[in-house]
């Protein structure tokens, strides 16, 4: 969970710390990269005073819960991996294929379900549904581009030439 919360993060431009033991290879990689700053410990009493938004999601249900208390003793945003509801800010679970972005949220009430459909959602919107995808962005920007000044005919264009690549992916899909 931490290696998508941190893609997501750096895909946003954040500055990203990382406080944890243990880290995945690609986390690693991160670091020695100069992408994140990893510190190598358990989490202490201080860790998040300068932060902007936390994550607590050590694992540990006493470790989230002191995070999550001085996050909010110092008006931070924390999102509680374990305990949605003890954070003051959820966010989507993302799917993403190509330019295609897919949020899936239960507002923190059933994180389970959120967790399974943005599974199920990776197998549907695989790699092979790209290059229909491309198209579909590909003939959008020709009708754009040829209808500059004509509202009319651009949105005839759209219907008549860009929905039918629409349904089409849909119909694809499994």
């Amino acid at each position: 969970m931490a290696e998508r919360k941190v893609i997501t993060l750096l895909k946003a431009k954040a500055s990203v710390y990382l406080i944890s033991p243990n880290v995945t290879d690609v986390l690693q990689s991160f670091a020695e990269n100069g992408s994140i700053k990893h510190i190598a410990r358990e989490y202490s009493a201080g860790d998040v005073t300068d932060c902007k938004l936390v994550f607590a999601l050590t694992g540990k249900r006493e470790v989230n819960q002191l995070v999550t208390n001085e996050a909010k003793a110092n008006d931070i945003w924390v999102n509680v991996a374990d305990e949605p509801e003890e954070g003051n800010i959820s966010l989507p679970s993302i799917v993403e294929c190509g330019n295609l972005q897919l949020a899936i949220s239960t507002q923190g009430t059933a994180p389970g379900l959120a967790r399974e459909l943005r599974l199920y959602f990776e197998q549907v919107f695989s790699e092979e549904m790209i290059p229909l995808l491309n198209e579909i962005q590909r003939k959008r920007q020709e009708i754009l581009d040829s209808s500059k000044n004509d509202e009319n005919l651009k949105h005839q264009l759209l219907e008549t030439e860009l929905n039918p690549l629409i349904k089409n992916f849909i119909q694809k899909l499994p």
